[in-house]
């Protein structure tokens, strides 16, 4: 990241002096690009500089996509989870989320079930999580259902552990991240 700042100084630097000069007098083939042309795409493939510069890009992108979490995915589980806890605890909502038809105790086991599975793909999905902070973040960026809030998630993670009692199991960690 500092090289990437380091050469677009230069870079920003360099262009006024290269306006200024109606002779491209330069130093190495770098510079006298950079002068004809004012942007490092201009340079070509072949320019050392111009590939650092890309190879910068693409591993910041690459670190970026690395830490990434789906917000997205990641609500929708929450959701689904609130639902189904719901259900098997027979309330009206859970983390803000109705149970969306009547409870039946025949079914119990097998919302359980979806629970557990829907915990396994929340924990899959946070596997590159750094933080708590982060993980809100990103679910604010929920588009499909309302992103659930700190208040929330903290009914849907003490529901969860009620539910677990109550199926005679026990309850890891809802959202394991920071």
């Amino acid at each position: 990241m500092h090289l990437r700042v380091f050469l677009m100084t230069v870079l920003l630097w360099s262009l006024p002096t290269a306006a200024q000069q109606p002779l491209l007098e330069c130093g190495n083939t770098y510079e006298c690009c950079i002068r004809k042309y004012p942007s490092l795409e201009s340079c070509g493939p072949g320019n050392e500089a111009a590939r650092a510069v890309r190879a910068i890009d693409s591993a910041t992108d690459s670190a970026n996509m690395a830490t990434a979490i789906d917000g997205e995915a990641i609500n929708s589980q929450l959701v689904h989870i609130a639902r189904h806890l719901a259900l098997i605890l027979e309330l009206e909502q859970v983390g803000g989320v109705p149970p969306g038809e009547p409870p039946n105790k025949q079914t119990h086991g097998h919302w359980w079930r979806e629970i557990k599975t829907a915990v396994r793909n929340i924990h899959q999905k946070l596997k590159n999580c750094r933080s708590r902070s982060q993980l809100m973040a990103s679910l604010g960026k929920a588009r499909n259902h309302p992103a659930r809030t700190p208040e929330q998630i903290a009914d849907i993670e003490a529901r969860l552990v009620e539910a677990a009692r109550k199926m005679g199991e026990q309850a890891g960690e809802l959202l394991p991240c920071g």
